[in-house]
């Protein structure tokens, strides 16, 4: 992923993401009641937004657990009440723009970033192709099995010189 949005107290009205590759990974967090996440995985996106049928669309709760989709297709966050805290990964479509001194110093920062693989507008060719529609919901239960302690515990490295990124 390129890209985090943090959000506070946001519901996303309907819509389809633009400049997102397309695979969107959200946990929500906070006291709150309502704010599921309407998605509908079979939207080919030929179809106006308000004439999407809602019975095509399926709901999760991404405070129960880690929700990736495709954010090129509609999706939306139903209602809430309370604070509610989400947060967002995504890759902009336009990554391979990225200036190669630009790349090279969040690589020497350690940041993974995408592969470029070429393209007539310095975008590759895994951006202009849209993946088909996807989803994936990993509960809480599923999430504490995974073996991300160690990373989360890991000693940062020391930092070099400091300069701003252009």
């Amino acid at each position: 992923f390129t890209s985090i949005s943090v959000n506070h107290n946001y519901a996303a009205r309907l819509h389809r993401d633009r400049n997102n590759l397309g695979p969107s990974l959200v946990r929500s967090l906070g006291d709150f009641a309502g704010g599921e996440l309407s998605y509908w995985p079979e939207d080919d996106r030929t179809v106006r937004l308000e004439s999407l049928p809602q019975d095509t669309s399926v709901k999760f709760q991404p405070r129960d657990g880690m929700l990736m989709f495709d954010g090129n297709c509609a999706h939306s966050v139903d209602d809430f009440v309370g604070k509610r805290f989400s947060v967002v990964f995504f890759t902009l479509s336009c990554y391979a723009k990225c200036k190669p001194q630009d790349r090279a110093k969040l690589e020497e920062l350690g940041f993974a970033l995408p592969a470029l693989d070429g393209g007539p507008e310095g975008e590759g060719a895994a951006a202009r192709a849209r993946p088909p529609p996807f989803v994936r919901f990993w509960t809480r239960s599923e999430l504490d099995r995974l073996p991300l302690m160690p990373l989360a515990l890991a000693p940062l490295p020391e930092p070099t010189e400091r300069q701003p990124l252009r």
